[in-house]
């Protein structure tokens, strides 16, 4: 960066100051503004160049102002008149009282998200407003939703965003298609755990193209199975998955994550509902073998058992 030629001189002031303007191009204006805001805090902490130049083109005035409450435009070379660096008294208490409702609304959300979460896939069931979830429960109104606020203690958002932005991200996460309720647990660190993962699901797709397809693929399998015990067997009690198909991709995925994480065997106990479906699905159990079994074909210590003996059968598949 080349000296700038300067004069002490009042009179020439004017040009200083357009000589200070022409240094204010491209890369240079970074590079001049650190050099003022360093002048500001210690004029003798630059070349007495710049320091001159600084002088000429403000008057003299290099005191930094002293910040109280929210931060005003600094006085700089692109400011230099600034904004003082008090902010009235009114701004800083609104100010601390919009932050705090904001956490309050976060808290809120955690506690009682899951009453306005939409969990009925037909629509017929609308949840119903809570107060706690609520603008005016807290003194806000739509003015303050473009308000900057600080994002903690919410995850997934940047350290300084808009209320609107903390209230979407809120809504999704704990309104959208699931409820969810947690804050009564007692550690600290699993209560944490639960809300970075809740609060941060919408940042990625949860499956990808090849694992949707998978997905299909199991719960097509699973309503087929389901089909033909009904057409082969009518009016036969089955313990039927149907309602709950989503159960077949589910256990594929977490079994699939959990081999991933070097588990080795997996144990599985549930209740009739489902069961041969799953043996079928995702233990890969003949559905030869499953027919046969509903036919009579039962074979070993439990052949001559009655009842629902079908649905006490165990399966290892390795």
């Amino acid at each position: 960066m080349p000296n700038a030629n300067v004069s002490t001189d009042p009179a020439e002031s004017l040009r200083s100051q357009r000589d200070l303007d022409s240094l204010l191009t491209g890369d240079n204006a970074a590079y001049v503004d650190g050099l003022f805001q360093a002048w500001q805090a210690d004029p003798a902490s630059v070349a007495p160049d710049w320091a001159a130049l600084f002088a000429d083109a403000t008057g003299g005035r290099s005191a930094a102002p002293v910040q109280l409450g929210p931060a005003r435009p600094a006085r700089s070379v692109f400011n230099p008149q600034g904004q003082g660096g008090t902010a009235p008294r009114e701004e800083v208490l609104e100010a601390a009282r919009r932050q705090v409702a904001v956490a309050q609304l976060i808290n809120a959300y955690r506690v009682r998200g899951h009453r306005e979460a939409h969990i009925d896939p037909l629509g017929f069931e609308v949840p119903e407003s809570h107060p706690e979830l609520t603008l005016e429960f807290y003194g806000l109104t739509e003015a303050d939703l473009d308000a900057m606020v600080a994002g903690r203690p919410l995850f997934g958002v940047p350290e300084f965003t808009t209320l609107r932005t903390v209230i979407d991200r809120c809504r999704k996460a704990y309104c959208s298609g699931f409820g969810v309720e947690f804050m009564n647990i007692g550690d600290i660190h699993k209560k944490h755990w639960l809300q970075k993962r809740i609060e941060t699901l919408q940042d990625a797709p949860i499956l990808n193209r090849e694992q949707e397809l998978h997905a299909l693929r199991l719960l097509s399998d699973a309503e087929n199975f389901e089909r033909l015990l009904h057409n082969r067997f009518p009016g036969t009690k089955r313990f039927s998955v149907e309602g709950a198909e989503t159960l077949v991709p589910m256990l594929d995925f977490m079994l699939s994550a959990a081999a991933r994480q070097g588990v080795d065997e997996a144990i599985l106990g549930m209740a009739h509902r489902g069961r041969l479906n799953v043996l079928a699905n995702i233990f890969h159990k003949s559905v030869r073998q499953i027919v046969e079994e509903f036919e009579g074909g039962i074979k070993g210590p439990l052949a001559n058992s009655s009842g629902d003996v079908k649905y006490h059968l165990g399966y290892r598949h390795a």
